[in-house]
């Protein structure tokens, strides 16, 4: 036979804390808690953003050496966190797809794409989450 959980669900009472004490000091708290792991892992991004822009400007292709030159990160400020992007400015934009990707020649041929890029996220990605992992551990 089905348990009614109708009946058990009713003897429920919810407690309501409101504006007490107990409830600005938790907020407080947890505000404090999440500034501190925030601003370490801007840190974290902060640097290893820096570290990817200069593994990919050193494995970068060469042909006219303007695309390694254009390779760049930005930085957007926001409340909850920084957010950094790397990216190549100017004209080699939209270069980057076509270079790891690989395209098509003009005598039908194709391309073989370079992977300098995840060659250089395979090496930056786990530095950044393992201090991302530090961050929460010892946040105070």
């Amino acid at each position: 036979m089905a348990r009614d959980y109708s009946k058990e669900r009713r003897k429920v009472r919810t407690v309501r804390i409101g504006d007490s004490r107990l409830d600005k000091e938790l907020r407080e708290m947890l505000t404090m808690y999440a500034a501190d792991i925030t601003e370490e892992i801007d840190r974290a991004g902060a640097e290893m953003v820096r570290k990817l822009v200069k593994l990919t400007q050193a494995t970068a292709p060469v042909r006219t050496g303007g695309y390694y030159q254009a390779i760049t990160s930005k930085t957007v400020r926001r409340p909850s966190g920084n957010l950094y992007i790397w990216g190549a400015g100017s004209r080699y934009g939209r270069l980057t797809h076509l270079l790891v990707k690989g395209h098509p020649t003009g005598n039908g041929g194709r391309t073989n794409g370079d992977p300098f890029l995840a060659n250089a996220l395979d090496e930056v990605l786990p530095e950044y989450e393992r201090r991302v992992e530090e961050a929460i551990k010892n946040a105070d």
